[in-house]
């Protein structure tokens, strides 16, 4: 009988130890009031947004909320930032209050496209629009001329310089002014920095494909360039219109035989110049519209003034 025994007992034990494995669960000392890892539902993740980007309403929501800012994404190069920096400011909110202005770093290929595919409301441009661009419903609308001029000394023997003679001294390959019929004196030019957005935009436009030798000399101030020109007697400056300061001892060379009055730069016959124009599209809404209207405008203009020479 103490084998039946032993062997009831060891049942007991068994069967207890399975229903306590079976039925009953462990118990871990309290962790506050949450798991360390909550399991999150899917919809609760939010991706992360790049800082720059801004969300664009649908239209329908736009139309139907009229106090909601219509939001305008304008691409330009450099330049286009640098002009937005003179127009986009106060006189804007006080034009166009419901606008807001995405204002996007671009190439003028990537601004085309940008515009054809609809990714944008409008550009900046330094290029003109060819044929193809305009048959995929692409419009410019001029805002005005950025120039250039050749600024020397007023008793320089030179009055007048070919646009391709003023490439060759910039490339270094025109040195002496006896070169252009002058004494054989060392040319001395004197140019913005290569970074420098102004300078950047003239030379792709008048002077593709070439660069400035490393012995042209390099400015970050037109002022003081001229400075530096009064004390440079065989020296040439070449820096924009607008930064010209009015001083007796110097004068503006002609370029082609063209003197760069306002005149001949409304009239395109001075070469020296870069056309700047808002392109957008030919479909584009009346919000896009009013923005056409602001840019190319009284108040814009007055501001452009500063770097271009308007259209009218």
């Amino acid at each position: 009988m103490n084998w039946l025994l032993r062997f009831t007992t060891f049942a007991v034990v068994l069967g207890i130890f399975a229903a306590l494995s079976l039925g009953c669960a462990p118990q871990y000392p309290e962790l506050g009031d949450a798991p360390i890892l909550a399991p999150v539902a899917a919809e609760e993740f939010v991706p992360a947004v790049p800082a720059r980007v801004v969300v664009k309403p649908p239209e329908t929501e736009r139309a139907e909320h009229g106090s909601s800012r219509y939001l305008l994404r304008l691409a330009s190069d450099s330049f286009g930032m640098h002009l937005s920096a003179q127009i986009l400011g106060e006189t804007l909110d006080k034009q166009l209050p419901k606008h807001q202005i995405d204002l996007q770093m671009m190439n003028h290929e990537e601004s085309l496209l940008g515009l054809i595919h609809a990714e944008l409301e409008a550009a900046i441009c330094t290029v003109p629009l060819r044929h193809r661009d305009r048959r995929r419903g692409l419009v410019e609308h001029p805002l005005g001329e950025l120039v250039f001029v050749a600024v020397v000394s007023k008793g320089h023997p030179v009055w007048s310089i070919q646009q391709e003679q003023l490439a060759d001294m910039l490339h270094g390959e025109l040195t002496h002014w006896d070169q252009l019929g002058a004494s054989p004196r060392a040319i001395e030019c004197l140019v913005l920095e290569d970074d420098d957005p102004l300078w950047k935009t003239m030379i792709e436009g008048c002077f593709p494909g070439r660069r400035c030798a490393p012995s042209v000399r390099r400015f970050t101030n037109e002022e003081v360039m001229q400075v530096v020109l009064s004390r440079k007697p065989n020296g040439v400056a070449i820096m924009p219109l607008k930064s010209v300061v009015p001083n007796s001892d110097q004068r503006l060379l002609m370029i082609n035989g063209v003197y760069p009055s306002e005149h001949m730069v409304r009239t395109h016959k001075y070469p020296l110049r870069v056309r700047c124009s808002l392109v957008v599209r030919k479909d584009a809404p009346v919000e896009v519209l009013r923005f056409v209207s602001y840019m190319t405008g009284n108040q814009a203009r007055k501001a452009l003034s500063t770097v271009l020479t308007t259209c009218r």
